[in-house]
């Protein structure tokens, strides 16, 4: 093959218009998340004309949205949350452990070990959970760890807490 050839072909399938047309996931533009573009790819794009909206001194400002973009960015549709629960003793210590003040290292062989004990649910059962405070409250976003009052043995995780009973 010629390099002339060759050129024509990474022009024909790799060019800037093909990548944006392929890779160009749409989004809805959401205020919440401070941005106005219309694709993830924009978001990532080093965007010049971004940073001359934002009125900032600072020259090191960072043009991307890599946080924006991973919290809208989905490679598979999914209406559940993902979830860890107290299934038992062992996850229990390392959901402890996660929510201890651990170095970093220890906190993240414990979540490779606790993603045996996690599980998906619907987004009704995450939101009623969210709203009965059904979830322990930790630093690290986007890790939900389930109460363990919201964990039944026989039904799995369950939207109103298990009764405590108290023997006086």
């Amino acid at each position: 093959m010629s390099p002339v050839s060759i050129n024509k072909y990474f022009q024909m399938y790799y060019s800037d218009e093909d990548i944006n047309k392929l890779m160009n996931y749409p989004i809805e533009v959401d205020e919440h998340y401070g941005s106005n573009e219309k694709s993830i790819l924009g978001l990532v794009s080093n965007d010049r004309n971004r940073l001359k909206r934002v009125q900032t001194p600072d020259k090191l400002l960072f043009t991307c949205q890599f946080e924006t973009a991973r919290k809208l960015f989905e490679v598979i549709e999914s209406k559940t949350k993902t979830i860890l629960v107290p299934y038992n003793s062992e996850a229990k210590e390392m959901i402890n452990i996660i929510l201890s003040n651990i170095n970093i290292k220890e906190k993240y062989n414990a979540l490779t070990k606790l993603q045996s004990y996690s599980v998906n649910i619907f987004n009704s059962l995450y939101q009623e959970l969210l709203i009965n405070k059904g979830f322990i409250p930790h630093e690290l976003d986007g890790i939900y760890i389930l109460s363990e009052e919201y964990y039944h043995y026989i039904k799995g995780v369950t939207s109103t807490p298990k009764l405590k009973i108290n023997i006086f």
